[in-house]
Formats: structure tokens, sequence, C-alpha cells
């Protein structure tokens, strides 16, 4: 799986956003379009792989506008470094370097780096090809609401 690239110069997402969208995703959606209509400057993600766990380290340079994917299980995350400001279906949230929280299934961010940052993930699996890995973890978009129902009660 390629790593995530970010725009540069970036656009203003805020004005993508306050449009009216029939979901969280549809406006997610279009800010990534806008996005990658963009240069874009690739930061590969750091893998680490132990018994039963697969661990991956981002860094994110202040500036940019990341949208994550779309996870299929839950996992934990640490914030390394950093502040950035994240928006997800429930609304938004400042996070700060040390926050930590749980991800569920079906979660989307879209994130504004304030200051560099770091973040960490960590999935449980007994995988070890980093592709076999990122597919079993990552739900493509069009796949989104099929694979939201199948996993969720």
């Amino acid at each position: 799986m390629e790593p995530p690239c970010l725009p540069s110069p970036p656009i203003d997402p805020m004005e993508l956003l306050g449009r009216d969208y029939p979901s969280f995703h549809a406006a997610v959606d279009a800010v990534e379009a806008a996005l990658n209509t963009l240069p874009q400057s690739c930061l590969p993600p750091v893998h680490a792989l132990t018994s039963g766990l697969y661990s991956r380290r981002l860094f994110m340079p202040a500036g940019s506008v990341i949208v994550s994917k779309i996870h299929r299980r839950q996992h934990q995350y640490v914030a390394l470094s950093g502040v950035a400001t994240v928006l997800t279906a429930d609304g938004a949230s400042r996070v700060t370097a040390g926050q930590s929280g749980i991800t569920e299934p079906g979660t989307r961010r879209l994130l504004f780096i304030h200051e560099d940052s770091e973040w960490m993930t960590f999935h449980p699996t007994d995988q070890t090809d980093i592709e076999s890995i990122e597919n079993d973890l990552i739900i493509p978009r069009h796949l989104l609401e099929e694979t939201l129902t199948q996993l969720l009660p």
C-alpha cells in the first residue's frame, strides 16, 4: 500500500466542509478529492512487527491536512508528539502529545496538523506481510457501507 501523501500547498478544507453534504464521509470525500488535485509529499509510515502485534508510526508536518484511511477493526493509537485538530463523524477534538485512544471500526479522520506530529497505532495480528496486514485493516471507501453492515452489531 502506498504511503500517505500530503498536498502542498494546502487548500482550505473548512471551506469545503462548510457546504451541505449528505454524510461526514461525503464531506471528507470532497476534501480528499480537492487535496488529490494538489502536488503531494509522501511520508512513509514506519512499520514494526512483534509476536501478535503490528504497529505503524507516522510523522505529519505542521500545516498538513490529512485524510485517514477507514479502519476495519478496533485498535489503539497514541499521539507521540505535536498538536492536531481531528474531525470525525462524532465531531472535532484537539489531540496533543501524550494522548491516546481507541479507534472504532468504520472510523475515518480529517486531521489538521498544527505542530509537527507523530502518531503510532497498534493492531493485533498474526500476519507478517505488511501489504496483507494493511489490506485486512483498511476498508476501501467504495465498500464502506457494505463492510460496516457486516462488522457492526
